[in-house]
């Protein structure tokens, strides 16, 4: 067979670390380090551009499998979904955008999985078959296997809601903080009957900090919180739809609704229309998240805008950080939501 004559390798043998070597005149251990891209190691600037020049020379490719078994190390991130009902939406879609940002240039492949009440992390971190997690709305309750990954000091992250476990990193919204600014920008409107559209109050931390955030609100203005105006709607939009069915039904008053998400605002707003009333004339709507729905032909919904993009590429900034060391494997970063105007909101009628 023939061969290369630079290193002696025959043709159309995929190129290897030794035959990288080979060509730039050093020792295989100092490629691995190298193209490993391994923290901290101490190699010329001239070294380091004759490696990579060889690596590009001869097509060089990482054998992945041999790589893991190596290094340690998958070049692998796991995504994990838990509760998400629709996960190639807007709220997924905007995450993941700022995660590929962040994390794809660093050659680093995105696995999504499916979380499970048996398997929260979708066995990624048993088999270790990722170098770190990003969490999707996990539980707020407590859950054995995101504590083993907490003690494990396992590179995670979780968005979309805070684990029970204070040893778990967290990036997100400021979920209070955006409740009590929805439900501020009503009260300022005029509006004192104002009904809440809540998340999974039972699953998801930022559901009850959103929920938190609407009762600060009403007690900061003096208005006496009214149990009927709060209705679990589990971030769904049919659930939201059927819920003021049954609010209307019974004869429950109200000017005005804080929807936790921009589906259930969406969904609010179908019924509110399908019974004859306007939207923002008779009731106003404000939500959290942006109405970005394709196929929505109701008013843009005034909003408060979660940095999708922004989460998702802090997320991945601080894996990369727990990777490298360099970041605590816990605490929290909060970022602050933007408010949308939309045609939705206006002071109340006396309708209602």
């Amino acid at each position: 067979m023939a061969q290369d004559p630079a290193i002696g390798r025959p043709h159309g043998r995929p190129a290897s670390r030794r035959d990288v070597a080979a060509l730039a005149g050093v020792a295989p251990g100092t490629v691995s380090l190298v193209l490993n891209g391994t923290p901290g190691i101490r190699v010329s600037a001239a070294t380091r551009k004759r490696i990579e020049d060889a690596a590009r020379a001869l097509a060089y490719q990482s054998n992945q499998t041999a790589n893991a078994l190596a290094t340690g190390r998958t070049d692998a991130i796991g995504v994990v979904l838990n509760y998400v009902q629709q996960p190639f939406q807007d709220y997924v879609s905007g995450l993941m955008d700022g995660l590929w940002e962040t994390l794809a240039p660093r050659g680093l492949r995105l696995v999504l999985a499916s979380g499970t009440p048996e398997h929260r992390a979708a066995g990624l971190f048993h088999r270790r078959s990722v170098d770190g997690i990003v969490f999707i709305a996990p539980p707020a309750e407590a859950d054995p296997e995101l504590d083993s990954i907490a003690a494990a000091r396992f590179p995670a992250v979780c968005i979309g809601s805070r684990p029970s476990h204070p040893g778990l990193a967290c990036v997100d919204i400021d979920n209070a903080g955006a409740g009590r600014q929805a439900t501020n920008a009503l009260i300022d409107a005029g509006h004192r009957r104002i009904l809440h559209l809540a998340g999974p109050l039972s699953v998801n931390t930022s559901a009850r900090e959103r929920l938190a955030g609407y009762r600060s609100a009403l007690a900061t203005a003096g208005i006496p919180e009214d149990p009927a105006l709060i209705h679990d709607c589990s971030y769904n939009g049919i659930f939201a739809s059927d819920a003021i069915a049954r609010i209307l039904d019974q004869g429950t008053r109200f000017t005005a609704i804080f929807a936790a998400n921009s589906d259930m605002g969406r969904g609010a707003v179908t019924t509110l229309v399908r019974r004859g009333l306007r939207i923002p004339t008779d009731v106003s709507v404000i939500s959290i998240d942006q109405d970005y729905h394709a196929g929505w032909h109701g008013p843009e919904l005034t909003c408060l805008a979660q940095p999708l993009r922004e989460i998702g590429q802090v997320a991945g900034q601080r894996i990369l950080g727990m990777i490298a060391g360099s970041e605590p494997s816990s605490g929290s970063r909060l970022l602050p939501c933007r408010l949308v105007v939309g045609a939705s909101m206006a002071p109340p009628s006396n309708s209602r």
